[in-house]
């Protein structure tokens, strides 16, 4: 019998085979429709119910579900507290009109009431629950609540909070393959063989000597998955590339275990391994531990503390230990009594713990929500915040470190009356790196050029001499800030208000620059400059004025043509947003035809510039060589989409006769440099030339050309190329056209420019 179908047995329907189990003893009547509903378990997938002891029982208007919980590897010795997870999938829905399941999890291992979530798509996403009230009896031990499916639903997975799977955790280490920022690790292997794998984040272009060491591991208690999210959350901002991440990771090295216990995640435990051992009561004696996932967390930890005679070079100094708890309302940390020796730690390692709360409350709006943090003792000590402490803070060989337990919920959010989602602890998550920044006392705040309203002020005069380093810098003021030093930022910069007047040739040469609304990006007189990147589509404005920009990276053709396009507008170059050149505009207030060119590199750079008709390679000349560029691509009424390089001087899209108008009219052909004195660029004497006759030969060649292959398949094979044509017949192409249009474009001597 193959997966997921089910023959009835005496009102019994299982389903066995391919790692997944199913059980449903239906009794009574036909019930709410057709479908009969089917518990089953699949393998690998985190899911855990008694499914020998489900109940499907129908009645006219629901099907009634009773679902035992189901201890750790069915140990029935474990605590009754450990029968805190459930997870399972319901087959046979009726989806024609929907299923309603009134389900009742029996043998509750928590009273807490929280709003169950499930997943339509086979376990790729959950959301909680609509409509889905849960209640307790105590009596009982039930929890209880409804189901109603959507119409064409035949199966969904229901949990008693989001589950965070092994195929969650490998898409998860597929999204950080080849990020620069991220190493991943294989730190040991569990009892069943799996993988145990550490992500380590740090910027490895700075050197490792002071960086601070930041020990993280989750999933130690395999379903208390809002610690997983936080992880991933935590790992996810700091290897996003974000400036403050990057300046974060330029001070530390942050070592991440996100799923400590992979069996357990596995078979669905709710917090033992696949032997159904507490991995945290085991930090009680780590050096003499067997269980594979403590030996792997103690030798990787004890590898970057070294020995007492020869410490490790960035040993760990901060270490947090995420879980979950049921009964209580929202996030918190487990502060230690500073009562050491007798019990907790000592005093300074407790100022060490206030001052990391301090900072993650000032972070992190969902955890400033806890205002009071229980205390422990460390009775036991059967925590690794209790090795920490005994082996190496009390050792003068180390600085003291701060070790804490973190502990997520699962019901409360952020939003009073919503239930949390992993978005909100994925967002705990990058709050935490942020807080680690002030821990440390890294700042991450960036950098303010200001310029009051009617004033221009150069780099220096505003501060800041020269701009480095990876915090993003921020233009503020009505005013203008002129940059005219070669700067070394790699921070991006944003234009919030006012003007950022460039006026040196890589003044950003590595900075993503953004123009805001209210903000304008402008390039001193004649400047060649490069940026390391643009993002024009944000409201803001770049004006070229007479210069020329290089985009090193980043900029895609769609953003470059909308943004050209807004400037542009019918072709006057005066719009307010996007990119454009308020020069060119001026120059066609006069009568002149000036305009904003674009050219794609093969390195993925992108360069935009004032320019003349005509001039495809965007040197401020108009010659040869730009005839050549219009002729090699092919494109002259070939009616195929054309570039600025391929000769779309206007902007609709082709090369046609139209632009080739637009060249002769502007008569610049072997005139010389059109655009002036130039900054960062040095032109080169063009060579002697006939004129713009060339332009008007090269347009009538390649039109010609096209034409003649044109006619020649319209005459069929019978025709041949041989066939005759009359001695005194023009050649085909529009050379007569180009002539007129030429005729009544060319400019009276006085009127050249």
């Amino acid at each position: 019998m193959g997966c997921g179908h089910a023959e009835p047995v005496r009102g019994l329907r299982a389903a066995v085979g391919c790692g997944a189990a199913a059980v449903a003893l239906v009794l009574g009547g036909a019930g709410p429709g057709s479908a009969t509903p089917l518990i089953r378990v699949v393998a690998g997938e985190s899911m855990n119910i008694d499914t020998a002891g489900v109940v499907v029982t129908a009645s006219s208007t629901a099907w009634r579900v009773t679902a035992p919980m189901r201890p750790d590897n069915g140990n029935a010795s474990l605590p009754t507290s450990f029968r805190r997870w459930w997870h399972f999938q319901v087959d046979g829905l009726d989806a024609a009109s929907g299923s309603t399941l009134a389900m009742s999890i029996t043998k509750s291992g928590y009273s807490d009431l929280i709003t169950p979530v499930w997943s339509l798509d086979g376990g790729l996403t959950y959301q909680r629950v609509p409509g889905a009230v849960p209640t307790y009896s105590s009596a009982t031990s039930t929890q209880s609540f409804t189901v109603k499916t959507p119409p064409g639903v035949t199966s969904i997975r229901l949990a008693k909070y989001y589950p965070y799977t092994l195929g969650m955790f490998d898409r998860f280490r597929a999204s950080l393959a080849g990020n620069s920022f991220v190493r991943e690790e294989t730190i040991g292997a569990s009892v069943q063989g799996r993988g145990i794998v550490m992500h380590t984040l740090t910027d490895t272009t700075m050197p490792d000597a002071g960086k601070q060491r930041v020990w993280v591991h989750a999933a130690v208690h395999p379903s208390e998955t809002p610690a997983s999210f936080t992880a991933e959350g935590l790992i996810g901002w700091l290897a996003g590339g974000s400036d403050e991440a990057r300046t974060l990771l330029g001070h530390t090295i942050v070592n991440v275990v996100t799923m400590a216990n992979p069996d357990g995640v596995a078979l669905g435990n709710y917090r033992t391994t696949s032997t159904s051992v507490n991995l945290e009561n085991d930090w009680a004696a780590p050096y003499t531990s067997t269980v594979p996932e403590i030996t792997a967390l103690r030798g990787t930890i004890e590898r970057f503390m070294g020995t007492a005679a020869a410490p490790g070079s960035n040993p760990i100094s901060m270490l947090l230990n995420l879980h979950a708890s049921h009964g209580e309302t929202y996030p918190f940390h487990f502060v230690h009594q500073a009562s050491y020796p007798t019990s907790g730690v000592t005093a300074e390692v407790r100022a060490l713990e206030d001052r990391w709360v301090a900072a993650y409350k000032g972070r992190s709006p969902f955890g400033a929500l806890r205002t009071t943090d229980p205390q422990s003792t460390l009775a036991g000590r059967s925590y690794v915040e209790s090795m920490m402490l005994d082996r190496y803070t009390l050792s003068p060989a180390w600085d003291p470190v701060m070790a804490i337990t973190w502990e997520g919920t699962y019901q409360a959010g952020p939003t009073a009356g919503v239930p949390n989602t992993p978005d909100d602890y994925r967002r705990m998550g990058s709050d935490m790196g942020w807080a680690i920044a002030d821990y440390y006392g890294v700042s991450l705040a960036p950098v303010t050029l200001f310029a009051a309203a009617g004033t221009t002020v150069g780099q220096a005069a505003a501060g800041q001499p020269l701009l480095a380093g990876t915090l993003p810098a921020r233009k503020t003021g009505a005013g203008t800030i002129v940059l005219d030093a070669a700067n070394a930022i790699t921070g991006s910069t944003a234009i919030q208000q006012g003007t950022l007047r460039l006026a040196h040739p890589t003044a950003l040469v590595h900075s993503t620059v953004t123009p805001l609304a209210g903000g304008t990006l402008t390039l001193a007189t004649g400047l060649r400059t490069t940026v390391g990147g643009l993002k024009p589509m944000a409201g803001g404005f770049v004006d070229l004025g007479s210069g020329l920009i290089t985009v090193a990276t980043g900029l895609s053709r769609t953003d470059l043509l909308t943004s050209l396009a807004a400037a542009r507008g019918a072709g006057s170059w005066t719009g307010t947003s996007g990119i454009g050149s308020s020069t060119a505009a001026a120059e066609i207030r006069r009568g002149g035809l000036r305009s904003v060119g674009w050219l794609e590199a093969g390195d993925g750079s992108v360069t935009i510039a004032y320019a003349a008709p005509g001039d495809a390679n965007l040197d401020w000349v108009v010659d040869i060589l730009d005839v050549a560029s219009i002729i090699s691509s092919g494109r002259f009424n070939s009616g195929r989409a054309a570039t600025w390089s391929e000769g779309d001087g206007n902007y609709d899209g082709v090369t046609d006769i139209l632009d080739i108008a637009d060249l002769v009219a502007a008569d610049l052909f072997n005139a010389g440099a059109y655009n002036g004195a130039t900054v960062g660029f040095v032109a080169v004497p063009e060579p002697a030339g006939p004129g713009a006759g060339i332009v008007l030969a090269a347009a009538a060649l390649t039109a010609a050309t096209h034409l003649r292959g044109r006619s020649t398949r319209a005459r069929g094979p019978e025709a041949g190329p041989s066939a005759p044509r009359r001695a005194d017949s023009a050649p085909p192409g529009p050379s007569r056209a180009i002539r007129a249009i030429a005729g009544r474009h060319r400019p009276s001597p006085g009127n050249r420019r």
